[in-house]
């Protein structure tokens, strides 16, 4: 499954795609294309939430 969208804001303005494969299993492939600067690959397995180690900074939206 892939999915792809545009995510564009203040100091934002990318291409974004997200890649499960089947024979991967919980592992997720990201490649940040930006209209300025470079690319950037990232991959890690999936986790639900209460699992996860992400920071999120005071006062965001979500």
């Amino acid at each position: 499954m892939r999915i792809s969208f545009q995510a564009k804001g203040l100091l934002i303005n990318a291409k974004v795609e997200i890649s499960l494969k089947k024979t991967a299993g919980k592992v997720a492939d990201v490649i940040i294309t930006p209209t300025r600067e470079t690319v950037k690959r990232f991959n890690g397995e999936i986790v639900p939430k209460a699992q996860s180690k992400y920071f999120r900074r005071p006062g965001e939206i979500y």
